[in-house]
C-alpha cells in the first residue's frame, strides 16, 4: 500500500492522506476534519518575563484557577523568578504560549511545578514533550529522582503522569503557610 519510493519522512504525511480518504468514503455525509498523525511542533523555551509574563498568568488561570492568595500566578512567577535557576519553561506554537512546566531542584530531589497545557493543544503530546524537557534539564543538574504533586481527585492528571513513568508513593503531603 506504500509505494516503494516513498521515503521515510513522506509516511507520515501519506499516512494522513489514507486516513483522510478512509473516512470520507466510509462516511460520506459527514463532513470529516482533516487530522494529521504528525505531532506539532512546539518552541519549548526558557521563561522570559518581558515575553511571557502575561501570557503564562492568562494560561495558568484558565488551567488552573487557583483562588488562595500565595497561589496567585503573577506571585508565583515573581517569587520563581528571585530564584532564577533556569527551570521555569514555556512551550510556544507559532509564538503563542500554550503550555508551562517549572522545576525545582534543592541539590536532592527535582521537582515539578506547575505544569499546564492550554486546552486546545492538549492531546498533541504537549504535555509529555514539557515533561521530558524539564527531567532532561534536572538531570543535567545532577537530579536523579523527581517528584510531583497533584491535587486529590484530579484523576485525568494522575493517570498522565502514572503513563509517562511516575508511581504513587506512600507519603503523606503536609503544608504550612509560614508570616
Amino acid at each position: 500500500m506504500i509505494p516503494d519510493d516513498l521515503e521515510a519522512h513522506q509516511i507520515p504525511s501519506f499516512m494522513d492522506d489514507i486516513l483522510h480518504e478512509w473516512a470520507t468514503e466510509k462516511y460520506p455525509s459527514v463532513e470529516i476534519l482533516r487530522v494529521s498523525l504528525q505531532p506539532m511542533n512546539f518552541l519549548i523555551t526558557l521563561f522570559d518575563t518581558t515575553k511571557h509574563k502575561d501570557p503564562v498568568i492568562l494560561l495558568w488561570k484558565e488551567v488552573f484557577g487557583y483562588e488562595a492568595d500565595h497561589n496567585l500566578p503573577s506571585l508565583v512567577i515573581d517569587k520563581k523568578r528571585e530564584v532564577d535557576d533556569g527551570l521555569f519553561f514555556v512551550a510556544q506554537a507559532d509564538e503563542e504560549v500554550v503550555g508551562t512546566v517549572m522545576a525545582g531542584y534543592d541539590g536532592h530531589r527535582g521537582w515539578i511545578y506547575s505544569m499546564a497545557v492550554s486546552p486546545n493543544y492538549r492531546k498533541q503530546r504537549l504535555g509529555s514533550q514539557l515533561l521530558s524537557f524539564a527531567e532532561a534539564k534536572l538531570s543535567e543538574k545532577g537530579c536523579i529522582k523527581v517528584n510531583l504533586q497533584i491535587m486529590d481527585g484530579n484523576e485525568p492528571v494522575q493517570q498522565f503522569y502514572q503513563a509517562t513513568g511516575y508511581q504513587t508513593e506512600k507519603r503523606i503531603n503536609m503544608g504550612k503557610r509560614l508570616p
